[in-house]
């Protein structure tokens, strides 16, 4: 028997216009947002920016770690 699981991730969009990457982001943006990665050029923001992503980024993986270990305990076999 083959055994399927699928999982459906909520993540903020993942591309870079320059200078707004929007990893770093801290929230969704709309069309009235003003990004803060426009304010770069001033240090405290481009490090809050920078943190903010790596933070993301783990949240992230530790997710989808946590949902393979999970299908694994089920005896999902992944290839």
């Amino acid at each position: 028997m083959l055994k399927i699981h699928l999982a459906q991730i909520l993540f903020n969009p993942a591309y870079y216009d320059p200078p707004v990457d929007l990893l770093e982001e801290p929230s969704f943006l709309n069309e009235n947002d003003s990004p803060l990665g426009r304010l770069r050029s001033h240090n405290e923001i481009a490090s809050f920016l920078e943190n903010a992503k790596r933070a993301y980024i783990e949240h992230i993986r530790i997710k989808l770690l946590d949902i393979a270990k999970w299908s694994g305990s089920r005896g999902c076999v992944f290839r």
